[in-house]
């Protein structure tokens, strides 16, 4: 879930670290996600499950790359 803390957040889907004054964002059960570009953006909206889980995420992103960068 993102922080809203240090101004920055990692981008669900690419993993690439964003500012939150100046990303594309979606909102999802109750959070806000920051996106890079709007490609990344439009792919979580499309499958935001598939972004959104907590448990082994760090192995979901070295298994499947999604990202657009």
């Amino acid at each position: 879930m993102p922080s809203h803390q240090t101004g920055e957040e990692i981008d669900p889907v690419c993993g690439t670290s964003v500012l939150t004054s100046t990303a594309k964002t979606s909102a999802y059960r109750g959070g806000i996600y920051y996106f890079c570009s709007q490609k990344c953006r439009e792919a979580f909206e499309a499958a935001p499950a598939s972004y959104t889980k907590t448990v082994n995420a760090g192995s979901h992103e070295k298994e499947h790359h999604h990202g657009c960068c």
